[in-house]
């Protein structure tokens, strides 16, 4: 098993007990600080060699960490891209976001490529990149992948600086892959340019929901709302296709329902998934029925009077859909349980 998902397993396991994850969330309304923003990610020899302590590609690393920043923003009507450098190319070209075609575009990078000869203008890139993020709208978050080497052309601080000058109402934000002394100090380099930038390591975003969340709070948006604990039961599964609620399911809900009867302060909010399997439409009913389903049940079960909101938000990307395991773990229905 892959460090990465070492780390998230045990991650889930501090927090879990008896079917359910606590999670600190925030309840309320998103307002953006930011008008678009763009994943600029290495595509060079040294991301496709593997991280010395994570034991992955880091080009694996970086796509996980861009589809859970994917998965977890708000629908507030960003402009997004992803283009690549070293060696430069357009993915997903700049525009009005969408949530799905960006995430086609992220688990689109390969893997495995070439590693020797495959060079790093790092900071040439950045100075070729610099139109395609002018032609971003607004406010700007450059989320920058990479390890931070260099072994070619401009330094790498310089191109970030050509990217300001040219782009003053940009911001980059550094979501490191850097394995080497050298490669942390570019990157911690390039975010002490402008205040604001923030730089996180790829891995702590994949294996932590928390610094997950932090990291989208930082950079694209704030919330109008003051925090409240929220304890998300997340072991509610449905087969393909399907929203009925199986003995696994409703043995859950049973437990936590008996458990909620007794703390009459606390309120529901229950939202709906699904897989990437099938059409976006149906795959968006089928959330919703899911979330139904769960509500239906909790009310029968005596909890009527406690649900605020039951929503279905179509296809869920927390989980790697390419897999069997990836899709059953998408294909759930999450109870928020929000404190006063």
């Amino acid at each position: 098993m892959k460090k990465v998902s070492i780390l998230a397993g045990i991650f889930a396991l501090v927090l879990c007990w008896g079917g359910v994850a606590i999670a600190h969330q925030t309840l309320g309304a998103h307002i953006k600080c930011q008008d678009s923003f763009l994943f600029l990610v290495d595509y060079s020899g040294s991301m496709m060699m593997t991280h010395k302590v994570y034991k992955e590609e880091k080009i694996d690393v970086a796509k996980q960490a861009m589809a859970k920043i994917n998965a977890k923003l708000p629908t507030l009507g960003y402009n997004a891209g992803l283009f690549t450098f070293a060696p430069k190319s357009t993915v997903v070209a700049a525009g009005a976001w969408d949530r799905d075609a960006l995430n086609k575009g992220i688990w689109s990078l390969k893997n495995g490529q070439t590693i020797y000869g495959r060079l790093t203008p790092m900071g040439d890139d950045f100075v070729a990149q610099a139109s395609a993020i002018s032609a971003l709208p607004g406010k700007t978050a450059i989320i920058l992948l990479t390890d931070g080497e260099k072994n070619l052309g401009k330094d790498p601080v310089a191109g970030a600086q050509a990217i300001y000058a040219a782009n003053p109402n940009a911001t980059i934000h550094i979501v490191s892959l850097a394995d080497t002394k050298r490669g942390a100090a570019n990157l911690k380099n390039i975010a002490a340019l402008k205040p604001g930038s923030v730089l996180v390591d790829a891995t702590e975003i994949v294996a932590v929901d928390e610094l997950a969340d932090q990291f989208v709070k930082k950079v694209f948006c704030y919330e109008a709302t003051q925090p409240k604990d929220i304890i998300t039961l997340r072991t509610v599964h449905f087969a393909i296709g399907k929203y009925n609620l199986d003995k696994v399911a409703t043995a859950t809900l049973d437990r936590y329902a008996a458990i909620l009867k007794t703390r009459p302060e606390e309120k529901l909010s229950i939202v709906g998934w699904a897989d990437v399997t099938g059409k976006k439409q149906a795959n968006q009913t089928l959330s919703e029925n899911r979330a139904k389903a769960v509500k239906n049940y909790l009310e029968k079960a005596g909890l009527k009077n406690k649900i605020l909101v039951d929503d279905g938000r179509g296809v869920s990307y927390y989980y790697d859909n390419s897999s069997s395991f990836g899709r059953f773990m998408n294909r759930r229905a999450e109870v928020n349980i929000i404190n006063p």
